[in-house]
């Protein structure tokens, strides 16, 4: 993988960090997500129109890609702002991340052609102990099953949710890409559809998201800044390298989550869920280097 794609990747990681981290820290994480996707539609509308006029239209193929993948991402962000609502940051964010990286090499190899070198296995390998390590409390033999059976709790089931949803939308993204489509205009469409799918449920928490907006307005639009243009940087390097890849390198936001989670939101045993993200690092090392 190049050097300069590691390093976009890299700058989308903290960026998708930290709008989860202003999601995490809502008080309505439900509403506060709401928010940020009519906000990032207010921001990439006009982009979009722009770049349509000067040559780059969605076509046909990327329409129908954009409309599954844009319902899969708002089933996404309904099973992130369930996990947040009760889970740290530092325990889901990684867990949601985490799922796809078993699950979508699989897809890319079935049904994108794609393939992975030993070395980018090993690295893949290594970020899944990583993130594994950072669920556990202590460094023991009888700590050695805690996050299996933490699974069965509700914030670990919806970020496991979050992540399949993941692993679905990025693997129709990949597919999208390579349709010509410009990302900015492929992931507008994606943003709109999420917009409807949602409609409903917002309406029903109509008071809800007027309060949240109220009084966290100035996080929202950042938060709806951070979003498009840390996926649309993703985007922007699968359209020459290999999903798997990109989703692999993208995991260094685990270490950033876990980080914010501990020293901002003061969330327990920092030490331990750190020696987890050393592990993520090498792991991202080895995709790097993988050929």
């Amino acid at each position: 993988m190049r050097l300069s794609a590691i390093l976009i990747l890299l700058f989308a990681a903290l960026m998708h960090a930290l709008w989860n981290y202003l999601a995490k820290s809502a008080r309505d994480s439900r509403a506060f997500i709401w928010c940020l996707v009519i906000t990032s539609c207010a921001y990439l509308i006009p982009i979009s129109l722009v770049l349509s006029a000067r040559g780059y239209p969605l076509p046909p193929r990327g329409i129908l890609l954009a409309l599954v993948s844009g319902f899969v991402q708002a089933m996404y962000f309904i099973s992130l702002a369930r996990a947040y609502e009760k889970g740290d940051l530092s325990i889901v964010y990684p867990l949601s991340r985490s799922i796809s990286l078993v699950l979508l090499p699989m897809i890319a190899y079935l049904f994108l052609s794609e393939r992975l070198s030993g070395l980018g296995f090993v690295g893949i390998g290594s970020v899944l102990v990583g993130i594994y390590v950072l669920q556990m409390q202590e460094l023991s033999f009888r700590s050695l099953g805690k996050p299996i059976l933490a699974l069965a709790q509700r914030p670990q089931l919806w970020a496991i949710a979050t992540g399949l949803c993941t692993t679905g939308y990025s693997a129709l993204d990949k597919a999208g890409m390579v349709t010509g489509v410009h990302p900015l205009v492929y992931y507008n469409g994606t943003t709109l559809v999420i917009l409807l799918a949602l409609a409903p449920a917002a309406f029903a928490r109509r008071a809800a998201i007027r309060e949240e907006w109220g009084r966290g307005w100035r996080r929202i639009l950042v938060a709806g800044l951070l979003m498009p243009a840390s996926y649309g940087l993703a985007l922007y390097i699968m359209k020459t390298d290999a999903a798997s890849y990109v989703l692999a390198v993208r995991q260094v936001s685990v270490v950033l989550g876990v980080l914010i989670g501990s020293i901002v939101l003061r969330e327990p045993y920092g030490g331990i869920r750190l020696l987890g993200g050393v592990a993520i690092f090498i792991g991202v090392a080895f995709i790097g280097l993988a050929r």
